[in-house]
């Protein structure tokens, strides 16, 4: 029946695993696929169904795969999955973080969104993606109660970058900062579910890359928008002369700051 499709690009699926066990008994043209959008409804134990056709998407440009069950380390047994022409790449829960670094393995990837990942694993995928040009990711954490070392990461290409830690965690969030050199990056959206802004690192994360942000927005935690330190928010707005969209919400601007906007 589906080799009667010879046209057929784009499949969106929301059903439950057993679908892909009746696909999987039928000749599908997986290797036609160019976009691929799963919204998995089934236990998560249940995602190695996927690897099969998975592996037989040569011709794969975009997957999306959405669940609202966290993933299963052990369920992904290391096999790799290699998508040549894989560029835009959406990962919402389900999916274990050893299976995204296989998905992410060919280094094709332009745009990288990620749900509940740790901050070990994000730099191990990101490492292998020079060429982004959109970055999304959401943090659970550190991954490690050690002190690691990490390299340097350069993504040249990168334009638009959203960083959302809404864990409360030990580590501080924008430990990447020091890490992540996007000297091309044009908008920048940084979310912070718990605490103020660590506005100190967000200030070094704009100078160090030396951006020309168009688009800039910070979202604090709304109850604890105690004053800010004046000097890195200073820092921070006087980077901004390319700017064209500013957001604030959840930063308490010093009432010195306040006067300098006022005059």
């Amino acid at each position: 029946m589906f080799l009667s499709l010879p046209s057929l690009k784009s499949l969106s699926v929301k059903a439950q695993p057993e679908l892909f066990l009746i696909l999987l008994r039928l000749t599908f043209p997986w290797n036609q696929l160019t976009s691929f959008t799963v919204y998995w409804r089934g236990e998560t134990r249940d995602v190695p169904i996927l690897l099969e056709p998975l592996r037989q998407c040569e011709s794969l440009e975009s997957l999306h795969i959405e669940s609202y069950d966290p993933p299963i380390d052990r369920i992904f047994n290391n096999d790799p999955i290699t998508l040549p022409a894989l560029k835009d790449l959406l990962i919402w829960n389900a999916v274990p973080p050893l299976m995204i670094k296989s998905l992410t393995s060919s280094g094709t990837l332009q745009s990288l969104e990620l749900e509940s990942i740790n901050l070990l694993d994000f730099y191990d995928i990101v490492n292998q993606c020079p060429n982004l040009r959109y970055l999304e990711c959401s943090f659970v954490g550190w991954g490690s109660s050690e002190s690691i070392s990490l390299p340097t990461i350069v993504l040249p290409h990168l334009k638009e970058l959203c960083l959302d830690f809404n864990e409360d965690t030990t580590w501080p969030p924008l430990s990447l900062s020091p890490l992540l050199i996007t000297p091309n990056l044009s908008s920048l959206e940084i979310s912070v579910g718990s605490g103020p802004l660590p506005l100190e690192q967000i200030a070094d994360l704009i100078k160090r890359s030396n951006m020309t942000l168009s688009r800039l927005e910070l979202h604090g935690y709304e109850h604890s928008a105690a004053p800010a330190s004046a000097e890195p928010l200073l820092a921070i707005l006087s980077s901004l002369d390319a700017c064209r969209t500013t957001k604030f919400t959840g930063v308490g601007f010093p009432e010195s700051i306040l006067d300098s906007i006022a005059s």
